[in-house]
């Protein structure tokens, strides 16, 4: 096979073009090929392929080009392979035009700094040839549009590259047709221009080069409203003077008085970095200029010196380098680095200029022509680096900074964070030696985690290693943990540099933010902390982004590094930490009881916690308030086990806490129990050491919810009937009516069907007489669940009716859900199979409008059984299968139990009995596990499929119990 992507998008088997089809599936395979062997997902093909306006079905149209294409490329050898992530198309090498295309441009590069230009012509001729027209010619596809972008701009480039050496080979008569075409295409692109004008004056064409430039300064007057630019009217003026040097090769020595080399010496155990070097590479071949910003101690120096030393040869005007002490209280005056540089160049001291102005002026005359590589390390900001940017396009700069603020036009700004995990192991083991390290590999992972994957901090620890061949890396380890220390008294002076330059304002900010113990934290919850307005707390926030020392990948949050984390921890003073996480957890806690409210209308908010002074957010609907506990999900489990760690000295932060997580009950399909388990269990033994009878009630209750949604039913009852205890005591009665239900739930399932009525009946009256709507429609589903587990299907049905009609007063999408699920079963079990399928898909669609995925399982499990009475098995097995994978994704055992059953029934009607035995055996080991007498159930419905344990004949499945 053989692949362009360089032209209209075509594929070859050997001599014979392969049809491929529409233009979306030719997009499909021009995604996949620049995908370049990585797999490229479902939901990327949609949006590469439509954008903002996908059809109905967009994945499974998709899926359908993918499908037509691997039946065109896979005929003898396989190219596209479905991967986890998606579908990744693998070319043979040497066939796919592309790849052929850029490796001959690293190939041109490397011909140009060894100086071999003939072959970089020759290489860069061949790269050309590979062009067929514009890229991805008839992909009309909305993600064609920046690769497409891409190509062009990269082609054209390498054209006007190939001109450029054409005339330093001499190649200048040749090269005017070229570079004329090229100006006609691109008219605005100056230094085309430049080379047309030294072509045609090398060539004697002096008028005609004069008149490119007097073209040049009337279109860009006419059209811009702007002159030509420096560089151009350069050689304009060179060309009126009659310079004799334009007449030479470009490349030709001019012979500078000196040549200065001054960077320092590259890092010895330099490792990893391979994108950021990569980058720094690409930005000198690019624009010749690059911001590097990043806290210190990160390597900034490191790396753009190792970047700097590997491209010397390409700088034959030598390396200026100064160090302009960015971060220190006196940073370098660019007037005196100014006349070290011109010293450096030459420039005797007698005649270096006095003022800053003039001092800048001859240093780019001296380096005009030249190609001279500068590094300013540590800069403070903008105006301090701008008089010491070289003006000459052929020069290179790389500034360093812990602020991000400074900005060079044209210059590409790389912001470095720590390193890898892998990148950090390998510096430890470069310092340290290899084998010590591999001998403690795991110890070495924690070392560098310690060290807050910052390269200085690592050379410290690693240094001081090597120097005591005695020691362990796990004594290191232990010794660092335990201490909770930064490593190395020169990473905390370094991090002690940048807090001093702060405001009183900002190093406030900046300790009492580090309290919150998450992986990032919101504008609004820093606001909160702070206790200021968001405009406010933004400005603070990001001042200390620009100084680094706190970072943000997404808009309207941050993070700290672990190191920094740290450092700011050993700032904070007195009560600092107690008073923020107290004002953190009243943030949340106001921010979910307006989430509270939006999920279960029915019940007020103000008998379910005491919301604190602080507003909180503004939600403005359902939706959002989902959306904001799944974001800010670990955020509030971390604040609360800080509130239990820190019990002893502060009870009234337990309390929000405990409060804070009855408030997000509504929302345990979006913190699952797995994630509440740690959290509940960490404020359960902190309640244990100071007993409070309202909170004893309430994390009892929080226990029983999250040990029953795990399957230890034993543990949730002792829990419940505790919690029941407590909140009759103190008159809870919202939290008291939640126990009750669980208690129900707990004998429900154990099939003690009068007890858990008699739960469910008080539930319901303490419900009514408090006035919660929502809790009084979803305790009526229970009592229906009950009566039809217990065999009265027809009395359940006017139950579930009325919790219908409760809910939808108050509008509470879950009770409405449950309701329309539970009757769906109720009619089942009438032998009403169409009425309970209709009923279950209602349920779909309230569950699926309102990202209840829980309900959406149950569904979808029970939909199947309606479809298996109903003689329709295989539909019922696709539907089952949907709710195995919902359940799985909740880690909900119970129901994934019921759903095998679902299954099972499903295949047995599809006669795969061998598959339904299988979901058979698999559910009983689950309800047997859980101790549900529903195992019994899976054993008698085995027997029934003449399963060879307990053998038997075939028969009609049984009905299993259902769960809520």
């Amino acid at each position: 096979m053989w692949f362009e992507v360089l032209g209209p998008v075509r594929a070859w088997r050997d001599t014979a073009e392969v049809d491929l089809g529409s233009p979306q599936q030719r997009a499909v395979l021009a995604m996949l090929l620049l995908g370049e062997g990585r797999p490229v997902s479902v939901d990327r093909l949609v949006d590469g392929l439509w954008r903002d306006a996908p059809p109905r079905h967009a994945a499974q149209v998709a899926r359908t080009y993918v499908s037509r294409l691997r039946k065109i490329l896979n005929m003898a050898d396989p190219l596209l392979f479905t991967e986890v992530n998606g579908y990744a198309l693998r070319p043979a090498d040497g066939s796919f035009d592309l790849p052929i295309f850029e490796t001959a441009l690293r190939a041109a590069d490397e011909a140009q700094t060894g100086g071999d230009l003939a072959r970089a012509d020759r290489v860069l001729g061949e790269a050309l040839a590979l062009w067929h027209g514009e890229p991805l010619a008839g992909i009309t596809a909305p993600w064609a549009e920046t690769p497409r972008t891409r190509l062009v701009e990269k082609r054209l480039t390498i054209r006007e590259a190939r001109c450029r050496i054409g005339l330093e080979l001499g190649r200048h008569t040749q090269e005017v047709a070229e570079l004329m075409e090229l100006c006609r295409e691109h008219p605005y692109r100056e230094r085309l221009r430049e080379l047309l004008m030294l072509a045609l004056h090398r060539c004697g064409r002096t008028a005609e080069a004069l008149g490119v430039y007097a073209n040049a300064r009337k279109l860009f007057a006419d059209e811009l409203g702007i002159a030509p630019g420096h560089e151009l009217s350069t050689l304009h003026d060179r060309i009126l003077r009659d310079d004799s040097a334009l007449l030479m090769s470009v490349g030709v020595e001019r012979g500078v008085t000196r040549i200065p080399a001054q960077l320092p010496a590259r890092a010895r155990d330099f490792t990893g970095r391979s994108e950021a070097v990569a980058a720094l590479l690409a930005a000198v071949a690019d624009s010749g200029a690059a911001v590097v910003s990043g806290m210190g101690g990160v390597g900034k120096t490191a790396l753009t010196v190792h970047v700097a030393q590997r491209v010397t040869t390409e700088f034959d005007g030598g390396q200026l380098y100064a160090n302009l002490r960015g971060a220190a209280a006196d940073p370098a005056d660019p007037a005196n680095v100014l006349a070290a540089f011109l010293t450096a160049l030459g420039v005797a001291e007698v005649a270096i200029p006095r003022g800053l102005v003039e001092r800048a002026t001859l240093y780019r005359s001296m380096l005009a022509g030249q190609r001279v590589m500068v590094v300013l390390d540590d800069a403070h900001d903008a105006a301090q680096v701008h008089p010491l940017l070289p003006g000459s396009p052929d020069c290179a700069v790389l500034v360093t900074s812990r602020a991000r603020r400074i900005v060079i036009d044209g210059a590409h700004h790389l912001h470095l964070d720590v390193m890898r995990p892998d990148e950090a192991v390998a510096l430890l083991r470069a310092v340290v030696g290899a084998r010590r390290v591999d001998a403690e590999s795991a110890a070495a992972r924690e070392l560098t985690n310690a060290c807050g994957l910052l390269p200085l901090s690592i050379r410290l620890v690693g240094a001081r290693l090597a120097a005591r061949p005695g020691w362990s890396v796990s004594d290191v380890v232990a010794n660092l943990v335990s201490s909770h220390r930064i490593p190395g008294a020169e990473v905390e002076s370094a991090f002690e540099l940048s807090y001093r330059q702060l405001t009183a304002d900002q190093a406030r900010a900046f300790r009492l933010l580090a309290v919150a113990d998450s992986a990032d934290f919101s504008l609004e919850a820093a606001g909160a902390m702070l206790r200021i307005g968001n405009v406010e707390a933004e400005d603070l926030l990001e001042s200390l982004v620009d100084a680094s020392l706190l970072d943000s990948r997404v808009f309207g949050r941050y993070y700290y590094h672990d190191v920094t984390r740290a450092f700011a921890h050993l700032r904070l003073r007195g009560d600092e930490a107690r008073c923020t996480l107290r004002r953190l957890l009243d943030f949340y806690l106001a921010t979910a009881c307006t989430a509270f409210h939006l999920a279960v209308p029915g019940d007020p908010v103000t008998e379910i916690a005491i919301p604190p002074e602080c507003p909180g957010l503004r939600i403005p609907d359902p939706a959002s308030a989902r959306a904001w506990v799944t974001l800010d999900a670990d955020n509030i489990l971390a604040a609360v086990c800080q509130s239990a760690a820190a019990a002893d000295r502060d009870w009234d932060a337990v309390r929000t806490a405990v409060d804070l997580l009855v408030v997000l009950c509504p929302y345990n399909q979006v913190i699952r129990y797995v994630r509440l388990e740690p959290a509940v269990t960490t404020l359960w033994r902190a309640v244990g050491a100071q007993p409070d009878p309202r909170v004893v009630g309430r994390i009892h209750f929080l226990l029983s919810m999250v040990q029953l949604g795990l399957g230890r039913a034993v543990n949730a009852e002792a829990s419940a009937q505790q919690s029941v205890r407590s909140c009759e005591a103190t008159g809870d009665a919202v939290i008291c009516c939640q126990a009750l239900n669980v208690l129900g739930r707990i004998n429900r399932r154990r099939r003690r069907y009068e007890e858990a009525l008699r739960y469910y009946r008080r539930s319901l009256e303490l419900a009514r007489t408090a006035g919660h709507r929502s809790v009084e429609a979803i305790t009526m589903a229970n009592l229906a669940a009950v009566l039809v587990d217990r065999g009265d299907p027809a009395d359940a049905v006017p139950i579930c009716e009325q919790a219908l009609a409760t809910a939808a007063v108050v509008e509470d999408a879950n009770a409405r859900a449950y309701a329309l699920h539970t009757l769906g079963i109720a009619l089942h079990r009438s032998g009403r199979h169409q009425d309970a399928a209709d009923m279950q898909q209602r349920c779909l669609e309230v569950s699926a409008l309102a990202g209840l995925t829980q309900w959406q399982a149950h569904a979808l499990f029970h939909l199947a059984n309606a479809l298996v009475s109903l003689g329709r098995p295989a539909e019922a097995a696709r539907y089952a299968e949907q709710a195995l994978v919902l359940c799985r994704e909740l880690s909900d055992p119970v129901a994934e139990a019921y759903a095998l059953t679902s299954m099972a029934a499903a295949l047995a009607g599809t006669n795969d009995i061998h598959s339904a035995r299988t979901c058979l055996r698999n559910a009983h080991r689950m309800f047997h596990d859980l101790g549900m007498p529903a195992a019994q159930d899976a054993l008698r419905r085995l027997r029934e499929l003449g399963d060879s344990v307990d053998g038997g004949n075939g028969g009609a499945p049984a009905e299993l119990t259902v769960e809520d």
